[in-house]
């Protein structure tokens, strides 16, 4: 039985919109008719399924009675269906576990399609997470775990791939009862207003976590407070830790840039926590000595080899593009040559990178295989860092120990090699990176002269290491073994055909990186002064970016050279803080300037008259701010004019012989108000919300007419700016009116030009405004920010919301900072109601104010304005 006008009205809206799917719809009406009596809901839910079959093979014959027998067809059919507007791939998964599910699908209906709108609708990683909820075992299992992680995806979704991967180990690790209380505390602290902490706790990041867990390892958060005191002891200098998840350049080995140490998140080499902790102070130790003892200070023209260098190696020297191309490309997202001839390497977190403009990677390009000599030299200078540190802290020689030990345990004793000369030379590196742990090796050496030779390369390193006092000796170590090495093995043919980066993975206490520290602590390497590279870090570092460079075939470039020479677009770069090096990256950022489009100029005025009470009060306010434009003062030593009352009084106390008050004279004082003051909106896509059938960009729209209507009245010189962000190189400012522009009905109609769009890159726009403001000849100076939430972008930090934040506001605190350091009085106006976790580490306790109310914004902006310049 079949409600026929339910059926009619479906065919002919199929037949209508999807005419081939009209034979699957009848055929799959006459199947599930048969099965049971379908009534108008039954109808449409077997539309929907006729329609999920479009993108996705739906076997019907088997689905319909096992859905009918089940008593879900309605559930089924209408969760295919909205699974397929988020993507066919999620569609096929469910009907690919519905068969073997255990339970009614009905249990997981909202939470499973809430999952899934929030999960990425493209690639294997939603349907992972969708996949992991659907099979992970009874139906009261299945419902926690994806109510948990809805729970996870809403408020942290940048761990939840790395969660899921780690659940099932973790659930098999431990009884239902603790491993359900230890997901229930993780979503519990990210649902508190506790997010980092609660992502911490989920990756397995935190003490409380790990103890759940009965796991030892060491983790880098619970030792960056010790790490960076110790290293500053070692090294003389403040050093920052941070993890190597948040490497601008892919780095997976612990490193230093001069300024911050990178290492692993965690640590679990051993079966004691505490032991595991003391790696961390080997490497973190290994690091900062690296920094005092002049690493990084390597001087080419101070080795006395080079000649002989070049004799040696002049005709086969390498193809720089190539070794660089194998040096960085997997981790880089571009690498190119400049005009000039520099090669610049791009890594998708938007760092470039200038290689071959240091002495060390001259030094390595001196070699055919750079790339061998790179690690020589690596193995060589970490072994006198090393003997350094043992011989002035005896403490650390037992950590040291510990660690290489446990290196050369995971060293393989038969490596895999090829025959003949090739593995040979495998075998020999082999030998020589055990022997640089613990003075022995434990390959077994058949042949007595790959035996000699092998004595022999490692009794040079032996020595050369313990003679080595400066970085310039354990160039010479090098030298001397890649010749042996260059002598009696194939190294360049192995390493054309190898990555001999993975040979010598695994015993890295740190990864050399003098390119990297040349980039952010310039004054380490000695060659730094040629090329400057950090902006001030006290200005905003504002340039006119040079243009005359880009290819004429870029799509938009002759546009913009066009538009830039019309004037109606300048372009400027600024640099951003990064809290992560504590350091600025100079140049990072791009920013157009360009004037709105004038829109219906009736807008205002309607403004106006929509806010007219507003209005009027606010207009009285700042009538009654505007000082008399001239006003005579008395009691002058010197003036215009004298006084009459005042000179008679002093001829009156001169012929009563009393001291005379000689101050008888008045002066006329034109009285104004020396004040200029930036308006800034933002104008983010989060502005397009509606409050009170409002939206939010309309409101601020009101409260900048009824603004800029009283500052015309009082004679306060201002600008009208709304910015937005599409990345750090599509920052937008836009100018409704400019400081030396009148209030007419030009810059009036400007403001219906304000849309809500994109992102809000706020330190950015800060600093433009800040300079802008900065060339304005006016004793006061005002930056007036209307914000309606946290400053976020794209790339605006690091991979996780958590890191995101962190980065963005201390790039925009580093902003306002610099605003003071001009004189600018910045002042925030935010209707973010959870503001006021971080808005006043931004601008001081005394700089904002939480509007709760929106709709009073347009009469609190003006209160505000007149309290601070009064």
């Amino acid at each position: 039985m079949i409600d026929t006008g339910a059926y009619q009205e479906a065919l002919r809206r199929i037949q209508t919109g999807k005419p081939t799917l009209a034979p699957f719809f009848i055929s799959a009406m006459e199947r599930a008719a048969s099965l049971q009596t379908l009534d108008a809901t039954g109808v449409q839910s077997v539309a929907h399924l006729a329609l999920v079959s479009e993108y996705t093979y739906v076997d019907s014959s088997a689905l319909l009675p096992r859905a009918i027998g089940r008593n879900e067809l309605s559930v089924v059919c209408d969760l295919l269906y909205d699974l397929s507007a988020i993507s066919p791939d999620y569609a096929r998964l469910l009907l690919s576990c519905y068969p073997s599910l255990p339970f009614p699908l009905k249990l997981i209906q909202d939470d499973f399609l809430r999952l899934a709108t929030l999960c990425p609708a493209k690639g294997k990683k939603g349907q992972g997470v969708l996949s992991f909820c659907l099979t992970a075992g009874n139906a009261e299992t299945v419902s926690f775990l994806t109510h948990q992680v809805v729970l996870v995806a809403s408020y942290s979704p940048g761990i939840l791939e790395e969660l899921v991967a780690s659940l099932p180990g973790i659930q098999k690790a431990l009884p239902p009862l603790a491993f359900a209380a230890w997901l229930s505390r993780g979503t519990d602290l990210l649902t508190s207003n506790r997010v980092d902490e609660g992502a911490r706790f989920l990756r397995v990041r935190s003490r409380e976590s790990r103890r759940a867990l009965g796991i030892p390892s060491a983790v880098l958060d619970d030792m960056k407070g010790v790490l960076k005191i110790y290293a500053a002891s070692l090294s003389g200098k403040e050093l920052s830790v941070v993890s190597l998840e948040s490497s601008s350049i892919g780095a997976t080995t612990s490193y230093s840039d001069g300024r911050v140490m990178f290492l692993p998140p965690q640590i679990r080499f051993f079966e004691r926590q505490d032991e595991n902790e003391q790696v961390y102070t080997v490497l973190a130790a290994h690091q900062a000595a690296s920094v005092g003892m002049g690493t990084y200070g390597f001087d080419l023209s101070a080795i006395d080899f080079m000649d002989e260098l070049r004799d040696r190696y002049a005709t086969s020297l390498p193809r720089i593009m190539d070794n660089v191309k194998k040096q960085y490309g997997k981790a880089a997202r571009a690498i190119r040559e400049r005009p000039s001839g520099d090669i610049e390497v791009v890594f998708p977190g938007g760092r470039t990178l200038v290689v071959l403009e240091t002495d060390h990677e001259k030094f390595y390009y001196s070699f055919p295989a750079p790339d061998f000599a790179r690690e020589l030299f690596s193995l060589v200078e970490n072994g006198r860092i090393q003997r350094a540190l043992c011989r002035k802290y005896h403490g650390l020689e037992e950590d040291f120990l510990r660690l290489d030990t446990f290196f050369w345990n995971s060293r393989p004793e038969r490596p895999a090699i090829e025959p003949g000369s090739a593995g040979n030379f495998h075998l020999a590196v082999e030998c020589l990176i055990q022997f640089s742990l613990l003075g022995e090796w434990k390959c077994q050496i058949a042949e007595a002269g790959l035996l000699r030779r092998i004595v022999e390369i490692t009794e040079e390193f032996g020595q050369g290491v313990a003679d080595a006092g400066s970085v310039q000796d354990s160039a010479r170590v090098c030298f001397h073994l890649y010749n042996r090495f260059h002598d009696d093995f194939p190294v360049l043919s192995w390493c054309d055909t190898n990555d001999v980066r993975e040979l010598f993975s695994g015993v890295r206490k740190q990864d050399l990186r003098p390119e990297v520290v040349r980039d952010a602590s310039p004054d380490l390497v000695k060659i730094a002064a040629e090329r400057p590279v950090m902006e001030s870090e006290e200005g905003s570092g504002a340039k006119d970016v040079d243009i005359t460079d880009r290819n004429v075939t870029d799509a938009g470039a002759e546009h913009i050279r066009r538009t830039v020479a019309s004037g109606a677009l300048r372009i400027y770069r600024y640099p951003e803080f990064d809290v992560l090096s504590g350091s600025y990256r100079p140049r990072h950022c791009t920013l157009y300037e360009r004037a709105l489009e004038r829109t219906d100029g009736d807008l205002y005025r309607q403004t106006l008259a929509r806010q007219r009470r507003v209005h009027e009060k606010t207009k009285k306010r700042f009538l009654a701010m505007k000082p008399e434009g001239v006003e005579i003062t008395r009691y002058w030593a010197s003036g215009d004019e004298m006084h009459l009352g005042d000179a008679v009084d002093y001829c009156t106390d001169v012929l009563r012989g009393a001291s005379p008050d000689e101050n008888i004279y008045f002066r006329k004082v034109t009285n104004t108000r020396d004040t200029v003051v930036a308006v800034v909106v933002d104008a983010s896509s989060s502005t397009d919300e509606p409050i009170n059938g409002r939206r939010i960009i309309d409101i601020e729209k009101d409260a900048l007419a009824v603004l800029a209507a009283a500052l015309e009245k009082i004679g306060d010189d201002f600008g009208v700016f709304s910015f937005f962000s599409l990345g750090r190189h599509k920052v937008f400012f836009e100018t409704v009116k400019d400081f030396a522009e009148p209030w007419d009905t030009r810059a009036q109609s400007r403001i219906g030009s304000i849309q809500p769009r994109a992102s809000n890159r706020d330190g950015c726009a800060v600093r433009h405004a800040a300079a802008r403001l900065a060339e304005q000849p006016h004793a006061t100076k005002l930056l007036l920010l209307l914000s309606d939430g946290i400053p976020a972008d794209v790339g605006y930090g690091g991979a996780s919301s958590a890191e995101t934040s962190d980065y963005a506001i201390e790039d925009t605190r580093r902003a306002i900072i610099e605003c003071r350091i001009k004189g600018i009085v910045p002042y925030c106006i935010t209707i973010d109601k959870s503001a006021r976790h971080y808005i006043a580490h931004l601008y001081g306790d005394y700089h904002y104010t939480v509007i709760d109310d929106v709709t009073a914004l347009p009469d609190r902006l003006s209160r505000l304005y007149l309290h601070l310049t009064r």
